[in-house]
């Protein structure tokens, strides 16, 4: 599937740029996974403190802690993926300060 999704997004990148899109976001947790982030002018990596990833996916999901922790290792590390970031977001804090941090993103993707 990940071939029929690359497609897709592609044409609907080029459609929303000559409709006059300056920038586009694509979100998709597998961007690394696939190499499909090397087809975009930037990778945002949105990353997290382990410990708190756990209880997050435990309350979201209803999951124990190995259930959380076998879903965890079927991911790439998101250290590996930091390496391929161009712009980092820290998730582990409240959720005023993760959107505090991608609104500063915005204005200086806006900008560029």
């Amino acid at each position: 599937t990940h071939g029929a999704t690359r497609k897709i997004i592609t044409e609907q990148i080029h459609d929303l740029q000559k409709a006059g899109s300056s920038l586009v976001l694509v979100e998709a947790a597998l961007h690394v996974e696939t190499g499909l982030y090397r087809d975009f002018g930037g990778l945002i990596v949105v990353h997290i403190d382990p410990e708190i990833q756990i209880q997050r996916l435990m309350s979201r999901e209803s999951l124990n802690r190995e259930q959380a922790l076998g879903l965890i290792a079927h991911q790439i590390h998101v250290e590996e993926k930091r390496q391929h970031a161009d712009w980092v977001i820290n998730n582990s804090g409240t959720l005023d300060d993760t959107q505090a941090q991608v609104e500063k993103l915005y204005e200086n993707l806006i900008v560029d």
